[in-house]
């Protein structure tokens, strides 16, 4: 009879000792670790640990797609963890689409409840599986398998997918390929695709054309104009990895009899460093201090910040420089296209300047202006 009684205790033992291990809800306040998410202390379990309302309601499909995933991974979804098993809900607006994607970490099994979807996989040996699905068709999609859904009916379509994991994963093909920093010659060496197309992908769907790296200022610019002169920017709106870096860069060609006319930057200071030619530079400084030097290949100059100043070609051939600025976003504002070069009237400018009526008018015509 006690060695009955010792076997049934010991089973009582184990049962309560098993019972913990029936499920490992997610810790989300404790870091993930590629096994997932450590356990949850057993006592502070709850039954809404185990019970989701998250796909009641329909995602957003104001968005380039037209659709949303609602997900309800072990992130979203504490019960699941370690479980193999979650949920997510997929709405698509007519002409949305999931584009072409992977759940690396599980397989997907699709319900649809309404509307009408189209949906398919492509097979490591490139063989195809397309079907149009109704409400309460079912299609399933193996393992890390390229496949896709789209709206095939002209209503708002939803369906419910269930994954083999608690956490598959989800990597859409072109937001991979074209919404992050991964450089353009790169993807173009890796795929099929020209640098023109992947440049236009990148732009659409918010990636980066490279962006801590361009080659913007390799060539020289046209200097076919009226100052005989160009200036290449690498600002932020054009190299955005110096955006918030007090950074950038530009590049200056002037052409024989070229000039940068009298201008300043408001934002910030510029450092010049010719490379090819001679330049002759100067500033005015506050006090009207006239700082003035011919610069030659390897020489820099400094010009502090918001204080006019100019460069010249003072040579026979092109010259070419490089100016270094303390901002990402310096400015630029030449004197006279912005007294000249717009709608500002004339007789404004004539009672702000020591000019006079026809001068002004003159100028105007030249540069463009109006007023």
């Amino acid at each position: 009879m006690i060695h009955i009684l010792l076997i049934i205790s010991s089973l009582f033992t184990f049962s309560a000792h098993a019972a913990v291990q029936d499920f490992c809800v997610a810790d989300l306040k404790a870091p993930e670790s590629p096994a997932g998410f450590s356990c949850k202390p057993a006592a502070n379990v709850t039954v809404d640990d185990f019970v989701s309302t998250g796909l009641r309601l329909a995602g957003s499909t104001d968005n380039i797609i037209k659709a949303a995933v609602t997900p309800e991974f072990a992130a979203q979804f504490p019960g699941v963890n370690g479980l193999g098993i979650s949920i997510a809900r997929l709405d698509l607006a007519p002409g949305g689409v999931v584009p072409m994607h992977t759940h690396p970490g599980g397989s997907e099994l699709l319900l649809v409840t309404q509307g009408f979807i189209e949906a398919g996989f492509i097979s490591s040996a490139n063989a195809v599986y397309v079907k149009t699905l109704k409400k309460g068709d079912i299609m399933v999609f193996p393992q890390g398998l390229l496949h896709f859904q789209v709206n095939a009916g002209g209503v708002a379509a939803v369906a419910f997918a269930s994954f083999s994991s608690a956490a598959p994963g989800l990597q859409i093909t072109d937001f991979a390929l074209f919404a992050n920093d991964l450089p353009s010659s790169l993807v173009e060496t890796t795929t099929f695709l020209p640098i023109e197309v992947v440049k236009k992908l990148k732009a659409v769907l918010g990636g980066s054309v490279d962006d801590f790296v361009s080659s913007s200022l390799n060539f020289a610019a046209n200097t076919s104009n009226i100052i005989n002169a160009a200036v290449t920017p690498a600002f932020s709106a054009q190299l955005p990895g110096v955006n918030g870096l007090e950074i950038s860069i530009s590049r200056l060609d002037l052409a024989p009899n070229g000039v940068i006319p009298m201008h300043t930057h408001p934002g910030g200071s510029k450092l010049l460093l010719v490379t090819q030619g001679v330049i002759r530079a100067g500033f005015i400084s506050s006090a009207n201090k006239v700082c003035i030097k011919t610069l030659k290949k390897g020489d820099i100059m400094v010009f502090p910040q918001g204080l006019l100043h100019f460069q010249l070609n003072a040579g026979g051939v092109p010259a070419v420089a490089f100016a270094s600025f303390s901002s990402a976003s310096p400015g630029l504002q030449i004197t006279d296209f912005a007294l000249f070069a717009n709608d500002l009237p004339s007789s404004l400018v004539e009672k702000t300047t020591f000019l006079d009526n026809a001068t002004v008018r003159k100028l105007k015509a030249v540069l463009g202006g109006t007023g």
